[in-house]
């Protein structure tokens, strides 16, 4: 892919929610990651080593813990990833569904707490895959790909970047009629429908620069976050009706 064809790509992760097939065997898991990192770095020593994306980072049980993983792997390991999703119940209403986004910064807490008891520091989190629903069939109102999913990744961006321990951030998932960012045109018979999630992460990533500067409110039915970026001599507000009506605002800049 790098070397043949040239595309670059710097980061890498060997394995995709594995630990359930390994139960109390995550030194097995470690060794198989350690094995992909030395053979990769061989032919490609610019790539970074992604791992090792675990679905219930908090837990001390299920099926072997994060921190035996991570202890396993030290040394090999560049960016350490986790997967998280807010509910499985289809029956909540959108403002349920606000509420539970608090949720998700547990996993990011968890994968802190493993990083500093296995001895790996300085390795950035990222929550590779995140929505509303772990099973997509409840998402029988369509949550995901409307204006409840894009309050939902707003809030959620929002909280991760104040809580300040992840580092990226990743929806799941690009592309679907359920869970994409991008929805199918039967009249294109293509991808090519960006849904409000969409517009929320292109607006992050193209404003979301700089350094978090404090803003109000934070809760309630209008949330806030701000941005000040002095190289483009930028500021950036963001703003969050999460409530079901129209919302007045009055804007002001302390600074």
């Amino acid at each position: 892919v790098n070397n043949q064809q040239g595309h670059g790509v710097k980061y890498w992760e060997p394995f995709n929610e594995v630990e359930s097939k390994y139960p109390n065997d995550v030194e097995t898991l470690a060794e198989i990651f350690n094995r992909c990192a030395q053979k990769m770095k061989a032919k490609d020593s610019s790539i970074k080593m992604v791992g090792g994306a675990w679905t219930q980072p908090w837990s001390p049980t299920y099926p072997g813990t994060l921190g035996d993983f991570l202890a396993g792997v030290k040394g090999n390991l560049d960016v350490c990833s986790y997967h998280q999703y807010s509910t499985g119940d289809g029956s909540l209403s959108p403002s349920e569904i606000y509420d539970r986004v608090d949720n998700l910064l547990g996993g990011a807490d968890a994968v802190k707490d493993r990083l500093a008891e296995s001895g790996v520091v300085s390795v950035p989190i990222w929550l590779g895959e995140h929505n509303i629903y772990w099973n997509w069939e409840a998402d029988y109102n369509g949550r995901m790909t409307d204006e409840t999913g894009g309050v939902f990744d707003a809030l959620l961006l929002t909280k991760l970047l104040r809580h300040g321990k992840v580092d990226a951030a990743f929806s799941w998932i690009d592309a679907d009629t359920r869970y994409g960012k991008i929805s199918y045109s039967y009249s294109s018979w293509t991808y090519d429908v960006l849904n409000p999630g969409a517009h929320v992460y292109s607006l992050f990533n193209r404003f979301g620069t700089g350094q978090l500067v404090q803003s109000s409110p934070t809760s309630g039915n209008v949330q806030s976050l701000a941005f000040k970026d002095t190289s483009r001599n930028l500021v950036t507000f963001v703003l969050i009706n999460r409530s079901d009506n129209a919302q007045t605002v009055y804007l002001g800049d302390s600074s």
